[in-house]
């Protein structure tokens, strides 16, 4: 990962506390430094703005664990990988991704 220009880890703190149900397997920082992306037991895949702390929950890619996360090179695209033997490719930036 690059660390974006500006970043400063001294600065780091909590800007939002969201419980979750089950266990998060993948967590992975876009390349922009824009979003975390988060892939959890419960099949989800979900993205967390670090500009303003927005959640936003992406169902539909997997029908179990999501094991592992990625970004293609140019950041543009999030890739997540299930214990369903599915990999699915996400818009990362889109108001409500979709599986492509």
């Amino acid at each position: 990962m690059t660390i974006p220009e500006g970043f400063d880890p001294k600065q780091a703190h909590l800007v939002s506390h969201w419980p979750h149900d089950r266990p998060l397997n993948a967590c992975r920082f876009d390349p922009a430094g824009r979003f975390v992306f988060c892939g959890s037991e419960d099949a989800a895949v979900e993205r967390f703005s670090l500009a303003d702390g927005v959640r936003t929950v992406i169902n539909g890619g997997h029908q179990t664990w999501v094991c592992v996360l990625a970004f293609s090179k140019d950041g543009v695209h999030a890739i997540s990988g299930g214990c369903d033997g599915k990999i699915t490719w996400w818009e990362s930036a889109a108001a409500e991704p979709k599986p492509l």
